[in-house]
């Protein structure tokens, strides 16, 4: 078994938890693309959606995008694609938090190789990452 910094291309840390760690979260960013896409009322959605046991599942690992996605498809009873929730949620993270700043410098200046990943579906089914601008 490699150890973390014996990985090909050098990674030496992962950060699970991003939110309200590193980036400021906004759910009313998903819930803004969701109502675009779906012709829904925003204020519908958010009565609508909540923390259940499928959010709980995806948190763990439990489930992969495309089954949560599913998920909310029945709980916020709208038909969008997985491309059109991942968007929306995509857009839940806001600006990033002192911390991504202080790390970036403690790791060795201004391009240290502190890089984050936002998630997407990819046609086969899982979870591409795409680097996200300004990392």
């Amino acid at each position: 078994m490699s150890e973390v910094g014996d990985v090909k291309g050098g990674i030496e840390a992962l950060l699970f938890d991003l939110g309200g760690v590193i980036f400021e979260i906004d759910f009313g960013g998903a819930l803004a693309a969701w109502s675009a896409h779906s012709g829904e009322r925003e204020e519908v959605i958010g009565e609508r959606f909540s923390f259940d046991i499928s959010y709980e599942r995806h948190e763990r690992g439990e489930i992969d995008a495309s089954q949560y996605f599913q998920s909310l498809r029945s709980l916020l009873r709208i038909d969008l694609t997985d491309a059109q929730f991942a968007e929306g949620w995509n857009s839940i993270y806001g600006p990033e938090l002192e911390i991504v700043e202080r790390a970036s410098r403690s790791a060795g200046g201004e391009d240290a190789g502190v890089r984050f990943h936002q998630l997407q579906p990819d046609p086969s089914g899982g979870l591409g990452a795409e680097v996200l601008p300004g990392s």
